[in-house]
């Protein structure tokens, strides 16, 4: 985990075993089968309760839908579960940098999802 560009990579065989125990597909640092919940991810705010989104890696190392995708920590939306699910999965790919490392790097992704949007406006600094 010391290099940022590894993040995917790092995390590969802890994710073999749990793609094997929980018989799920691995995509990109989510799993398939939860797919909608496991977007529901985020940058983890500051202690001044700001949000910096210039943490996109020069270099490509996911998708923008993995939390792989940005330097510093995560969290996820606690308050959701399955029965709160509106949308639904279409479907996805993860194009793989090598096609024998499922659970490796990766250098291209798509998910495609249906469901209803709302207008908003986000105010910068605001939370």
């Amino acid at each position: 985990m010391s290099k940022p560009g590894d993040k995917l990579l790092a995390f590969s065989g802890v994710a073999q075993v749990y793609a094997d125990l929980l018989k799920d597909e691995y995509l990109a640092g989510l799993w398939g089968s939860r797919l909608v919940l496991e977007l529901l991810w985020r940058k983890k705010w500051n202690h001044d309760c700001s949000l910096d989104l210039r943490n996109r890696p020069s270099q490509y190392r996911a998708p923008s839908w993995s939390w792989a995708s940005i330097d510093g920590a995560v969290e996820w939306a606690r308050t959701f579960k399955e029965e709160d699910v509106v949308a639904k999965v279409l479907g996805y790919n993860v194009d793989l940098v090598a096609k024998a490392a499922l659970y490796g790097a990766v250098k291209g992704g798509r998910v495609t999802l249906q469901g209803h949007l709302i207008s908003a406006l986000w105010r910068n600094g605001s939370r």
